[in-house]
């Protein structure tokens, strides 16, 4: 991968002795094995990508080479690197991530050398023409990284300015990986392409200068397919990617950052850490490689597979699910970042209350589900709801925060509160009705606002909001 701009001084100093090197052109065979046995066609010959086009071809190419004695005298290993200290129940590892340019692996060798996980490029989408093609040693490295004993997820080097790009290069990974023990996720790689003449970012992805949400929903939908099909997605981007160009906090994969320093700052969620390109293991020849680490959490007690033991809302989305409370959007997705309807917080509460008899219906006109209709009907007898007007309740409509922390409070008791918002940027954008309900959320560590003192209360809430903001109100009423 091409990765981020600011390696280390010492590793700088290392690059000193590189020099160019271009790799062979890309192999013209038609077809590409499986491990069952049987062949898949890939792209006719007249829609092979130049090498040139590979976003990742000239990054390589610049980064150069280093002998095996030059980078053994360096010894720039893990070692070198100082990983986030690590949470209750993880475990630490080493791995690398590869492709064509590493050249033919010793991946014993490279066991043997305390690597225990690799992310394997699957292949590319051109920077200019926007084609995809396979990179031409993945099923060599993927056979060779499995049968060693080495953990596998693999990557696609993306150039997506669209949702069905995103899905187009999902399905171009999972058909040749078929087969394949990848345990590890199935990864986008986002990122920028570099000008071959002059370095400068270039390519049709950055040309394209697609907003947060945009980039977010890409890599959400290339997530969502993976996972659809029974892997984990995850999302490869370096610091300033994840800090300007997309929204972390919405993306329903893993996050893997590259970050090149001795010890990264990068202070959000992320699984996996890729501190250089500039590593040397033996058994991979001639050519420096990436280093990464894996924060392992181990096997989630979950059966989504779109919520990493990592994720900042993993454990109240396992306490919201394990006491019945919030169920996935299909028995292995759950979509945390998605938007929870008034229908489902309606549900969600219903079953807080221990989903007593309700007898009658309510008076609202536009309740289409049958499984709502009982909660929603014990929730305005309850005075927990009261709709929006018309004898309606709109159920499949976003529910936002400010409306979800209303209910919550009428469910408390509507009890007296004392403080104020005065500490936060946006106190002025809060509802009048909903006023009281957010002092009282706020009072009582419900509601703990965004890390720039904001309540976002217009802003519709996710569902692993949604289960966060439960649990903290099982906290608060000692349920």
């Amino acid at each position: 991968m091409k990765k981020c701009k600011g390696i280390s001084l010492m590793l700088a100093a290392m690059l000193l002795a590189q020099s160019c090197v271009v790799p062979a052109m890309a192999s013209d065979t038609d077809t590409y094995p499986q491990e069952n046995g049987y062949y898949v066609e890939t792209a006719p010959e007249d829609e092979v990508v130049p090498e040139e086009e590979d976003p990742q071809y000239w990054a390589e190419a610049h980064r150069g080479e280093i002998q095996n004695s030059q980078l053994a005298a360096y010894g720039v290993d893990h070692s070198w690197f100082t990983p986030r200290p690590l949470k209750d129940g993880e475990t630490l590892r080493k791995g690398v991530d590869i492709a064509q340019f590493q050249g033919n692996i010793d991946w014993a060798t490279v066991k043997k050398n305390g690597i225990e996980f690799a992310f394997i490029r699957v292949g590319y989408r051109g920077w200019g023409t926007g084609s995809l093609a396979e990179d031409k040693l993945v099923y060599q490295n993927l056979q060779g990284a499995i049968d060693s004993g080495i953990q596998v997820g693999v990557y696609i080097y993306s150039q997506a300015i669209t949702v069905a790009e995103a899905k187009e290069e999902a399905q171009f990974v999972l058909s040749r990986i078929r087969g394949y023990s990848v345990t590890l996720p199935v990864v986008i790689d986002y990122e920028y392409a570099d000008d071959p003449s002059t370095g400068r970012l270039t390519g049709r992805l950055y040309q394209a200068n697609l907003s947060k949400n945009q980039a977010t929903a890409i890599c959400n939908a290339f997530c969502e397919e993976v996972t659809a099909a029974g892997y984990r997605g995850a999302v490869y981007a370096n610091k300033n990617m994840l800090e300007k160009q997309l929204n972390p906090s919405q993306l329903t994969g893993a996050v893997w950052l590259a970050h090149y320093a001795s010890k990264t700052d990068y202070g959000a969620d992320h699984e996996f850490w890729q501190c250089t390109s500039s590593g040397y293991v033996e058994g991979i020849p001639s050519q420096n490689v990436d280093l990464d680490y894996w924060y392992d959490a181990g096997v989630s007690a979950l059966p989504f597979k779109d919520v990493a033991v990592t994720r900042w809302s993993y454990e109240a989305i396992l306490q919201a699910y394990e006491r019945g409370l919030i169920n996935g959007m299909s028995p292995t997705r759950f979509d945390p970042a998605g938007i929870a309807t008034r229908g489902q917080l309606a549900t969600m509460l219903y079953r807080l209350s221990g989903s007593p008899e309700v007898t009658g219906s309510s008076t609202f006109t536009d309740l289409t589900m049958q499984y709502y209709r009982d909660p929603i009907a014990w929730a305005q007898q309850n005075g927990v709801i009261n709709g929006v007007g018309q004898n309606r309740f709109a159920p499949e409509t976003a529910v936002t925060r400010q409306d979800m922390i209303t209910m919550l409070y009428r469910l408390s008791g509507e009890p007296e509160t004392k403080g104020d918002l005065s500490g936060f940027q946006d106190a002025g954008k809060v509802a009048g009705y909903a006023k009281k309900a957010v002092v009282w959320a706020v009072e009582n560590d419900i509601l703990k606002g965004s890390n720039d003192s904001k309540i976002m209360p217009l802003n519709n809430a996710t569902r692993e909001q949604v289960a966060t903001f439960l649990v903290r109100y099982i906290s608060y009423a000692g349920l």
